[in-house]
């Protein structure tokens, strides 16, 4: 009789947690002289780096079993933790946790032993990540480009992972249902800090023209423009599944609504541009063209009258008395001073996530330096990746934009996908995405692009090769 203990006769289960273990002790191993060293540079708190080891770790062997599980908490905490600061560094909670989670995704990838690069979406990202490392190698500040350009990295690998997977019906609607639930954090934490005047979740100070100054909701995330724009983006999914989905109608009601009144309160006009473009678009894939020319226009019109603060803000946007308002003439101003900049490294560009420093506008002004200002950001995708990336980075990245749009356009050609909630939504989020670029860096926004590769990789999944329960 063979010996239990022989490798012969070892099932493949055993052998996988043989395997498990090994990486989990590596893991351990790795994590202790980081924080070693982070005890060194920062102090006692990062005593507490090991928990994150032993979560990371257990976020790598839960996902060999329950990868959309995984995926869902990961979605429902990531934009909650955007305002969570490291002092002395660059990093933030959110980067940390989805470092942990984009851990997992290459345990199990290691494991299943490939990575399949397929789809045109895939590739045309990967050439534009290969092309913009060299910028990274160019860049006028490695360390912040590295981190930019990790980021889009972990876009990547997450898009390839989910595009790989199976997914039944019930699984997409999961991914999607977490992360329009997720708003519903940033959105009380908001309305908290207006009520009690927490600073952390209720800021800036914004003009209105010809009326009061008005203090705008922060939520969790960095800005209130960040925040509309990423309300603008979840708000068009959360619609998109009311309309075309059946369950949990009243909870997306509710969400819904929680997140129209937390869009006004950011005093966001480029949020409110965003959201209403990605409405229209949305009825309009849906065919309901008669909402778009007739609802829609006496909605927006009674809404703008109704509440004065929201059209006095539009009013603002060509106020050029306020600097701080950022107002249109002033980007305008911004991005001829940017322009002018780029014939000095016009084919790869200053590096990723160095904008503000390179570009160095406003800068001049001494009442701007006695602030301890270091410049404003690009306010505009385009703009930002010519001087960052150069001509080679801004091409390849509207090639990966324009693929990512055919194949959202194809696959509402299928039989199913004009009605599919998630396609649907994605499709006019998109259209809002791509409106907003030219008034803001919206697909530089970790707390949107995040959502947005994705549920586009969950909305280009067919339903015919999903997987069942």
């Amino acid at each position: 009789m063979a010996s239990t203990s022989d490798p012969r006769t070892l099932g493949p289960s055993r052998a996988r947690l043989g395997i498990e273990a090994a990486l989990l002790v590596i893991a351990v191993l790795v994590v202790c002289l980081i924080t070693m060293g982070a005890v060194t540079r920062y102090g006692p708190p990062m005593l507490f780096a090991p928990l994150l080891a032993l979560a990371l770790a257990f976020a790598a062997l839960r996902l060999l079993d329950d990868p959309v599980d995984v995926l869902c908490w990961f979605l429902f905490i990531i934009v909650n933790l955007d305002f969570l600061r490291i002092q002395g560094t660059r990093l933030t909670a959110d980067i940390l946790t989805s470092s942990m989670l984009l851990y997992a995704v290459l345990v199990r990838i290691g494991l299943a032993g490939s990575l399949a690069v397929r789809g045109r979406v895939e590739k045309a990202f990967l050439a534009y990540l290969l092309l913009t490392f060299i910028s990274v190698v160019l860049s006028v500040d490695r360390p912040a480009s590295l981190k930019n350009w990790g980021r889009d990295l972990e876009y990547w690998v997450l898009f390839v992972f989910l595009t790989t997977l199976a997914l039944s019906e019930r699984q997409r609607l999961r991914i999607a249902l977490a992360s329009v639930v997720s708003s519903v954090i940033p959105c009380l934490l908001g309305l908290a800090g207006m009520a009690f005047g927490i600073d952390a979740f209720y800021g800036a100070i914004t003009p209105v023209e010809g009326g009061p100054w008005v203090k705008r909701v922060n939520g969790t995330l960095a800005h209130p423009v960040v925040f509309s724009e990423y309300l603008a983006f979840i708000a068009t999914i959360t619609l998109g599944l009311i309309l075309l989905q059946k369950r949990w109608r009243t909870l997306l009601v509710s969400v819904f609504a929680l997140q129209l009144v937390l869009l006004y309160l950011t005093y966001g006009r480029t949020g409110w541009i965003e959201f209403l473009i990605s409405v229209i678009a949305l009825f309009w894939i849906t065919g309901r063209r008669k909402v778009v020319f007739t609802v829609l226009p006496a909605m927006v019109m009674g809404v703008a009258f109704a509440v004065p603060t929201l059209l006095a803000r539009m009013q603002n946007a060509f106020d050029l008395s306020n600097e701080s308002d950022n107002s249109m003439l002033w980007r305008l101003g911004l991005w001829i001073y940017a322009l002018k900049k780029f014939p000095q490294k016009p084919i790869f560009g200053s590096g990723q996530d160095t904008f503000i420093g390179y570009v160095a506008y406003g800068t001049q002004s001494i009442n701007f330096r006695h602030r301890g200002g270091t410049g404003f950001a690009a306010h505009h995708t385009w703009i930002n990746l010519l001087i960052e990336t150069g001509l080679v980075g801004m091409l390849s990245f509207l090639v990966l934009i324009m693929t990512a749009g055919k194949s959202l356009k194809r696959r509402r050609s299928e039989p199913d996908g004009v009605r599919d909630p998630i396609v649907v939504g994605v499709s006019a989020a998109f259209v809002g995405l791509m409106v907003g670029s030219f008034a803001h860096d919206t697909f530089n926004l970790p707390c949107i692009s995040v959502y947005f590769w994705v549920l586009l990789a969950v909305a280009l999944k067919p339903k015919a090769i999903a997987a069942t329960p």
